[in-house]
């Protein structure tokens, strides 16, 4: 699928997720956390597992969020 398509589905499933309540998308989230995805699905993923999981969030995730703060 086109990068930008994929990253507009994780985030809906990210913000559904959180409606729900239901956390069974952080599997395949992290997931697109590889390096060999689009930065744009890396970045979104990483977004997504915020809204997913807050305070718990996995390091890889919080290290590319730190990233992309840093050098935009």
């Amino acid at each position: 699928p086109d990068p930008e398509e994929l990253a507009n589905a994780i985030h809906c499933l990210a913000i559904l997720g959180r409606y729900q309540g239901d956390r069974s998308d952080v599997p395949e989230l992290r997931a697109q956390l590889a390096p060999e995805q689009p930065y744009m699905v890396r970045v979104t993923a990483a977004f997504s597992l915020a809204i997913l999981l807050t305070r718990s969030l996995p390091a890889e995730a919080i290290d590319l969020l730190l990233e992309t703060v840093q050098y935009p």
